[in-house]
């Protein structure tokens, strides 16, 4: 392990993160910020995360991003925002987010998490 010396940035709760088999670099999206879901995508590049200008999924938090290096783009899965669970799919690929599979979200149940 090494501690890596970054510039300040947004601080996230519950973000999705992976690395893109494309680029080889770490990407976050998402998360809950203190206030609210966002729907922001960034990307560790040299010593900064970068805020990448991309329009995407829905805001939210606990969505699932997973590497896919036999597609060269990374995928989004899930995630609430609050009211409502996504099931919906996401594909970020060459610097742009596609929906992969779409369907209505569904109620969230209250956990009381």
């Amino acid at each position: 392990w090494i501690r890596l010396e970054l510039s300040p940035t947004p601080g996230r709760f519950n973000t999705a993160m992976d690395r893109d088999p494309a680029s080889g670099r770490l990407v976050r999206y998402g998360g809950w910020d203190g206030k609210g879901r966002v729907s922001d995508t960034w990307e560790l590049q040299t010593g900064a995360w970068i805020r990448l200008a991309l329009d995407g999924p829905p805001a939210r938090n606990h969505a699932v991003l997973v590497s896919a290096p036999d597609r060269g783009s990374l995928l989004l899965y899930g995630g609430h925002d609050g009211d409502a669970v996504f099931e919906d799919l996401w594909e970020l690929k060459a610097g742009r987010w596609t929906a992969i599979t779409k369907a209505p979200p569904v109620p969230r149940v209250d956990n009381r998490h």
